[in-house]
């Protein structure tokens, strides 16, 4: 299987553009005939997955989330910036236990002048579960932390986002 992102045997990297109106699409409107066209960045990042190490996986910059998620505590077309260290290991066979992982986050939610950053930093630790031939299921545990909420709540609150 080739991966049409990968640099070498181990690097992938990522680059895509978005509508500055429409956070929610990553296509870009090219009507209204010759005008100027702004574009954004959607998302753009680099991972880090050694052949030889598999159960390793390094992300940094603006990139999907890699932490199994549900939409009711992180919006489905969000897509943070930041750093994210996954470790995944598969167990020997005949166990139900047949994977376990855990994964570290550093996320910049939001900036301010001055060194006044929202910053969302956890960690999470999955356990993949097979039971018989066609069953199997996921167990997550998440933690997180919000450093420094005020400035994001207080533009929430004013409408300034």
């Amino acid at each position: 299987m080739t991966d049409p992102f990968a640099l070498f045997d181990a690097w992938y990297a990522e680059a895509r553009a978005g509508e500055i109106n429409d956070p929610n699409s990553v296509y870009v409107n090219l009507g209204n005939k010759f005008s100027r066209k702004v574009v954004t960045w959607d998302r753009g990042y680099i991972e880090y997955r050694p052949q030889a190490a598999r159960w390793l996986d390094l992300t940094a910059g603006k990139f999907p989330q890699t932490w199994v998620r549900s939409s009711m505590v992180f919006d489905v077309d969000f897509y943070p910036q930041g750093l994210t260290e996954k470790f995944s290991f598969d167990l020997p066979h005949g166990s139900p236990l047949t994977n376990v992982g855990m994964q570290g986050f550093q996320l910049i939610l939001g900036e301010q002048s001055g060194d006044r950053r929202t910053t969302l930093t956890g960690e999470q630790f999955t356990g993949r579960f097979k039971v018989g031939s066609h069953l199997s299921t996921l167990i997550a545990a998440t933690a997180v932390d919000i450093e420094r909420p005020d400035p994001l709540l207080r533009s929430l609150l004013d409408g300034a986002d």
